[in-house]
């Protein structure tokens, strides 16, 4: 089945002209192995392209004709990139199955014979659900001086902020509540939602996985003129700058589906359990009651404690949060609270999007909910009175702030900016003369230039006056819990039982705080070049100290590698005595064999790791044990899982590398070469030729010719190397040649060799594979079969144990597989274990080599009686 097609549904318009509107793929292996899944009707999103008007239309063909300026050029309406079916235009009810029909077998009337009417699945009382979506503020979105505007679509229904231009630090900010409010199809049989469950707290997981459309997230570049004009204008005159796929469970933020279902006397079904704020972002009535607890009546207004405009009445303390904290008698008492579950979503792009190949779609914050009134109450509301929104009165109000609600701090910044590797050159002969900026906030620093090097070596760090005094949010937020607790400490015991409880809240509200953004640029005539950048999220830096980390570059597409930089960031409390200190050096520590090892030397004891994990949820899912809370402790090689001996000190031993120049080959005539020159250096310094000791070059020579010059030299570098191939440089070489008509020397060709590929670790896991691969052709073929072999007996025994197959029905399987594979023979049995090793499913095997076994034994049977009649005769 892997080597099947794919199957297509599409929908077709069939009006005044025939087109394709959407079309949807599944892969036959996907049916195959799960077809349990498949049988059963499954909801699923239908999306088709946007409609591009003649203007669009126009404005991508110019844009096209433009790049392929002094190329052939061609007629072609579009951009030519990768489009993303964006528009949500319905879902579609189905179910497949694959039924064999080998050997003329008639197809079964039960599939042939259903019509429509016979159909009675999602015919129930639709569903009502009410969300509320939170839009924050975003960063690096490229407008160019225009508006921003966040759109969020679930199904076919649509949520818009209004548009912001950009503050002085280049953030946007909304600050907004949005709602909107649909139906969609139920089916009480598959979901049963009984009221029994309902003022438990229990919902159905399933029904919020498939029931509902998938979301999309998009942001929008608006004219102020336009947006001023009226929502139509606006519609029609803004340009998508990108957008964010996902699932409603994904943006309500409540973790993974249960993975058991539960069980009553009414039977089995998957639910989901929201009780002591569990699941937040997911909102029932109040126990006892046809309302959520927060609900405000028609005839009443909003306390003024919850505006921020309202500067005299708005308090924002722990007794009095900024939104109704009110329990819903399950321990629910934050489901009005805006903060829980946001996100910071990184957007993506695609051909439909108004950017440049280099510039990026950006970040936006926001976040969801989802209020779920009772099946009673969607069923009586057909004859009755409607379901009302719980959040219209509340959406008058602008979001607080972590500015309004004080819950920000002053912060140091540290960056060490260690070494890039693989970075493209702005200049025209390929070898970049980079520095990296560092900017956060608004706030920037730079790096030195290090000159003549796609692979530099800054080690450098940057802080001090510029990165002081950052205010970023922290400690939580009023109403969060433990609210009155989150202080700032730096010692472990000062927390008391609640050890690193307070760091959690201070993660929490990191979120929120802008990205720090890396960059990789070159000026080139006056002019700065953009050679990759990425973004560090603050709350990954909130550390002690920090092991450097490799971090992949791009310039607009994150799919796209535009090389990796090797940094390590510090945020430091203003309370923090390192605040007031002279920035020094981040880990890892460098030290020479010599000397040994900092630590050791100074007579601090070795690190151990001590107390239990303390679940932080990172972007990444990763865990930090309570080293993270301890000063005395690394934390930061923990969160790779790293052993306590495998902390950052990185030994820097004196290295000699020898070098044989034999010569160079096959020089292209377009180099105009006359008496080529080559450097071989390890850049230790600014400059890329300061140490003479790790920088040497051959002679000027044209023999037999430039193009092919015989050099046979030999020379030796001297310098220091880590002894961790982490942080291994690489070995540059420059080819240098007389330019122009005054014959001054200049690069015409680079290269680099990675010097971690000749580490003695190195080198003896390259011999293994060698070895591996030198292994006898036979040897090799005998130790797959033997691999195949383990493998059938491991498949029979788990069918055995089962009860799908009987002892002497596997006793049969194996016993004739191994003739076969003996015999090299391509048997059923081997047949039906390659079916399944290519998509693993036991159903699909046992169908294959039952028809098998019941002509074995009837050819047995046969065999037996045709024995016993010539015994009788």
């Amino acid at each position: 089945p892997m080597f099947r097609q794919m199957i297509y549904i599409e929908l077709w318009n069939e009006g005044m002209s025939t087109t394709l509107v959407s079309r949807m793929a599944i892969s036959w292996k996907d049916i195959f192995t799960n077809q349990d899944y498949f049988k059963q009707p499954q909801w699923y999103n239908l999306y088709c392209f946007p409609d591009k008007n003649f203007i669009d239309q126009s404005a991508a063909t110019i844009k096209w004709a433009a790049r392929k300026v002094g190329t052939k050029l061609a007629w072609k309406i579009g951009t030519g990139e990768f489009e993303e079916q964006s528009v949500y235009c319905g879902r579609l009810l189905f179910a497949v199955e694959i039924e064999d029909r080998e050997g003329g077998k008639a197809p079964s009337l039960a599939l042939t014979d259903m019509k429509p009417k016979d159909c009675k699945l999602f015919g129930d009382v639709r569903q009502k659900v009410f969300f509320r979506f939170q839009v924050f503020q975003a960063q690096g979105l490229n407008v160019g001086g225009a508006y921003a505007q966040v759109e969020l679509t679930i199904g076919r229904k649509t949520m818009k902020s209004k548009a912001v231009s950009s503050k002085a630090n280049g953030m946007f900010q909304w600050y907004e509540a949005l709602e909107l409010d649909d139906e969609y199809v139920y089916d009480d049989q598959i979901w049963q939602w009984t009221e029994e469950d309902y003022e438990a707290g229990r919902f159905p997981s399933s029904f919020l996985d498939r029931g509902i459309p998938s979301c999309l997230l998009r942001v929008f570049r608006c004219s102020g003129i336009a947006s001023a004009l009226g929502e139509g204008v606006n519609d029609a005159t803004r340009k998508l700058i990108g957008f964010y796929r996902c699932t409603l469970r994904e943006l309500l933020d409540i973790g993974e589906p249960p993975k058991q279902p539960y069980v009553d006397s009414s039977g089995s079904r998957m639910m989901e359990t929201t009780i002591l704020n569990a699941k937040g972002n997911v909102i029932l009535n109040k126990v006892g009651s046809s309302l959520p607890a927060f609900f405000i009546p028609a005839a009443d207004k909003v306390n003024q404690q919850f505006d921020p405009s309202q500067r005299s009445a708005f308090r924002a303390v722990p007794e009095n949060p900024p939104w109704p904290v009110m329990d819903d008698g399950r321990g629910n008492d934050i489901s009005m609270d805006p903060y829980k579950g946001m996100q910071c979503i990184m957007l993506a792009r695609d051909g439909t999007c108004d950017l440049e190949s280099t510039e990026f779609a950006g970040f936006v914050w926001v976040s969801l909910k989802a209020y779920f009134p009772s099946r009673e109450q969607c069923k009586s509301a057909k004859k009755g009175p409607p379901i009302l929104s719980p959040f219209t009165k509340y959406n008058t109000l602008r979001i607080p702030s972590p500015e309004e609600m004080h819950c920000t701090a002053y912060f140091g910044l540290r960056c060490h900016v260690s070494q890039a590797k693989d970075i493209a050159a702005a200049g025209p002969n390929g070898v970049a003369n980079a520095h990296v900026e560092v900017v956060v906030c608004g706030r920037s620093m730079a790096t030195h230039t290090v000159k003549m090097s796609n692979n530099p070596t800054w080690d450098m760090t940057l802080g001090g006056k510029k990165f002081n005094e950052i205010a970023l949010p922290c400690l939580g937020w009023p109403g969060c819990e433990n609210y009155e607790n989150t202080t700032y400490s730096v010692k472990d015991e000062e927390a008391g039982e609640e050890k690193g409880e307070y760091w959690l809240q201070q993660y929490w509200m990191l979120r929120s705080a802008p990205r720090i953004e890396v960059r990789v640029v070159e000026t080139v005539n006056g002019k700065k070049h953009l050679l990759g950048h990425c973004y560090v999220a603050p709350e990954q830096c909130f550390h002690t100290q920090q092991d450097p980390q490799w971090v992949e570059l791009f310039k607009g597409n994150p799919e796209v590698d535009e090389g990796k930089i090797l940094l390590s960031m510090q945020l430091i409390h203003s309370e923090d005595p390192l605040y007031k200190s002279v920035p020094g050096e981040l880990v890892p520590q460098r030290c020479d064999e010599t000397n040994g090892s900092k630590q050791v030397q100074s007579g601090a004891p070795v690190i151990e790791w001590g107390g239990d994990d303390v679940d932080i949820p990172w972007a990444d899912n990763l865990f930090v044990p309570n080293a993270y809370f301890d000063r005395t402790k690394m934390p930061s090689t923990a969160r790779f899982g790293l052993d306590a001996t495998e902390r950052a000190e990185v030994t820097m031993r004196e290295t000699k590398i020898q070098i044989q120049v034999l010569g160079l080959r096959h020089m292209s005539p377009s180099l105009k070469l006359t008496a080529p020159s080559l450097y071989a250096y390890v850049q230790t310094t600014e400059s890329w030729d300061g140490d003479p000791m790790g920088c040497k070059k051959t002679r000027e020579w044209a023999r037999p010719t430039a193009y092919d010059p015989n050099y046979k030299e030999q020379f030796e570098l001297e310098v220091l190397l880590p002894d961790d191939l982490e942080y291994a440089p690489s070995l540059e070489i420059l080819i240098f040649d007389a330019v122009g008509i005054f014959g001054a020397r200049q690069v015409v060709a680079w290269g680099n060799v990675k010097l971690s590929e000749f580490y003695p670790q190195a080198i003896a896991a390259a011999d293994e594979n060698a070895d591996e691969e030198e292994e006898d052709e036979a040897a090799l073929k005998r130790r797959r079969k033997q691999e195949r072999k383990a493998r059938l007996i491991e498949l029979t025994n788990d069918l055995l144990q089962s009860g799908t197959i009987v002892a002497k029905d596997a006793k049969t399987l194996q016993k004739a597989f191994f003739r076969e594979q003996a015999q090299d023979e391509e048997g059923p049995v081997t047949r039906a274990f390659d079916l399944y090793i290519s998509a693993p499913s036991e159903a699909a095997f046992v169908e294959v080599t039952e028809a098998w076994l019941l002509s074995k034994e009837k050819k047995e049977i046969q065999e037996k009686a045709l024995k016993e009649e010539a015994r009788k005769k």
